[in-house]
């Protein structure tokens, strides 16, 4: 009896261990994002999927945004300047700044620029509304109502980004995952000099600890 009991406590206390070591998934660069973006819209087979793949990668990584913040966007909430986009979010996990639901993205030049990306797609798809910018296909060229789930948005993703990077799903997702956009863009923007309570406000972030953690 006590051996068995100590053998269940043994075996508790790996999981536990093994639970607690588990490894961070690790930021995305730019160029990955990039890279990934351009082959997805360039290709000459590019379909509709595509277009919304590569907004998705862009406006995560630079909008620094979990997968529950890009879920809730809908046409509504999105407002074009000419310098840059204003998207507001329905609920965001660490709303701590004043403002904190509304994320300001500028406007670039680039062919993956996502203000472009996004202008276009609302028009593509005549969206209006509560439309979701991320909604499942229900035909050929109409997305309905409804956002992608989590597992959708992992596989369609950073499926695409394996396919660029010429690795499988499976092992890509060891290294990344959906919060590699997020943690990529917030290390993209330090490295480019981004002064600290610039890129921490963007994130939603109170403090470095809370940024890390």
């Amino acid at each position: 009896m006590a051996g068995s009991l100590i053998h269940h406590v043994r075996k508790c206390a790996a999981r536990t261990l093994k639970s607690s070591m588990k490894r961070r998934k690790e930021p995305l660069s730019l160029q990955q994002c990039v890279r990934c973006a351009k082959n997805l819209i360039q290709s000459p087979t590019a379909s509709l999927l595509n277009w919304q793949v590569a907004l998705y990668i862009m406006i995560s990584f630079t909008g620094f945004l979990r997968y529950d913040d890009t879920r809730y966007i809908v046409a509504s909430g999105v407002a074009f300047f000419d310098t840059h986009v204003e998207i507001t979010l329905a609920c965001r996990k660490n709303n701590h700044f004043r403002g904190g639901e509304t994320v300001c993205i500028s406007r670039g030049a680039s062919v993956v620029c996502p203000v472009l990306l996004l202008e276009r797609w609302i028009k593509l798809n005549h969206l209006t509304g509560d439309d979701c910018i991320f909604g499942k296909f229900k035909h050929a060229s109409i997305f309905g109502p409804v956002p992608w789930s989590y597992q959708e948005a992992k596989q369609i993703n950073l499926g695409a980004l394996a396919a660029s990077s010429r690795c499988s799903l499976k092992r890509f997702t060891k290294q990344f995952g959906l919060h590699s956009f997020r943690s990529g863009g917030a290390s993209n923007a330090a490295a480019e000099g981004i002064l600290d309570h610039v890129f921490m406000a963007h994130g939603g972030w109170r403090s470095q600890t809370s940024m890390q953690g």
